[in-house]
């Protein structure tokens, strides 16, 4: 019953990504549909280009974007639909890694990038034997207009994402009679400073890979932490995507945040989104890599992983979302980047360590 559920969730995602990937098709190549977004003025770069820019384009890559501008609630809180949604991306990878003989049952795992332990969790419900989350709260400050890092607010973020930890494993017990979380433990630790050898079974992560300032660093790190013979699973949110902004350093024109550069997206934020210029920019510097599709298989082959599967997730739809002159402004600031890195929402990539 859950499978069929995430299957109908995920048809849902589909049809609305093509009805967004048609609106984006119709701005770009000018068609009539452009009118069900109203276009405002041009930014011209320090190159000379001029960009159109569009109301609610933002809204239309990334839903709800908002919602990082408001401050976290305090103390958090936690919805069943978050658990939900973290137990059927389980589900959805357990499916995907037995098709090549692998469980995450009685297994002893790390999740880079747990912030509230949901997919954690899910794991243990699952069938894992432990886990082990680990997470920087400093990530979460740099999403926060007005907040710096400090002793303080790194003290503060991490007293808030164990409230948050503590709150979901009480819903798990709650709503689903499931005892969790007596079999996971929780870090506040940099996967670039993690130092662990031959310690777990299996590394995961879900959109936590895009964030990592040193993605080989952190690469060798989790290959060093496995047994041999043991798998690591990625869901990756490349840059180059339309969304690959994230919600604050997304733009108001298609691929604006992989268009333009440095200085001219502090410039345009600066112009356009004042408010929000500080905490867009630390985001932009600190908390979003430029790693290609080629460079994430490149970094894992070059650490020793072997490549079980590398599957980039993309609608055919998408592809009019692109133009040649896109293309080429954004190979202009970065020579490597090819059609399939801005087609590429998402990434799943299945590593193993060599027996």
């Amino acid at each position: 019953m859950i499978v069929k559920k995430w299957f109908r969730a995920k048809l849902s995602g589909l049809i609305k990504k093509a009805a967004n990937s048609k609106l984006l098709q119709s701005i770009i190549w000018g068609t009539d549909e452009t009118k069900s977004l109203k276009p405002l003025d041009f930014f011209k770069d320090s190159a000379g280009n001029n960009f159109k820019r569009y109301e609610g384009l933002r809204e239309l890559v990334v839903p709800r974007f908002t919602g990082v501008l408001d401050p976290a609630p305090d103390p958090p809180v936690v919805k069943s639909s978050e658990i939900l949604n973290a137990k059927n991306a389980i589900i959805a990878m357990e499916n995907f890694i037995q098709i090549h003989g692998y469980s995450i049952k009685g297994k002893n795992i790390l999740e880079v990038g747990c912030h509230g332990g949901a997919h954690a969790y899910a794991m243990i419900e699952l069938g894992a034997k432990h886990v082990d989350g680990i997470d920087t709260p400093q990530y979460g400050i740099r999403q926060t207009p007005g907040k710096k890092e400090s002793k303080e607010t790194i003290d503060s973020q991490s007293n808030w994402l164990k409230q948050l930890r503590e709150k979901t494993a009480r819903l798990y017990e709650k709503k689903w009679s499931c005892s969790v979380k007596d079999n996971v433990d929780f870090f506040d630790l940099n996967v670039i400073n993690l130092n662990k050898e031959n310690t777990y079974d299996a590394v995961m992560s879900w959109q936590t890979l895009e964030h990592i300032t040193d993605p080989r660093k952190a690469l060798d790190n989790m290959f060093k932490s496995l047994h041999a013979g043991g798998i690591g699973f990625h869901v990756y949110n490349p840059f180059f995507c339309i969304n690959g902004g994230h919600s604050l350093c997304t733009l108001d024109f298609p691929y604006g945040h992989a268009r333009l550069c440095h200085t001219d997206f502090e410039n345009y934020i600066q112009f356009y989104r004042p408010q929000e210029f500080a905490v867009a920019k630390n985001f932009f510097y600190y908390s979003l890599n430029r790693m290609t599709l080629s460079d994430l298989k490149y970094y894992c082959e070059s650490v020793g992983f072997e490549i079980l599967d590398f599957i980039p997730w993309h609608m055919k739809q998408d592809l009019g979302s692109v133009n040649k002159k896109i293309l080429l402004q954004i190979k202009t600031l970065y020579p490597t980047v090819k059609v399939s890195d801005l087609l590429s929402r998402s990434v799943w990539i299945l590593l193993k360590k060599p027996s």
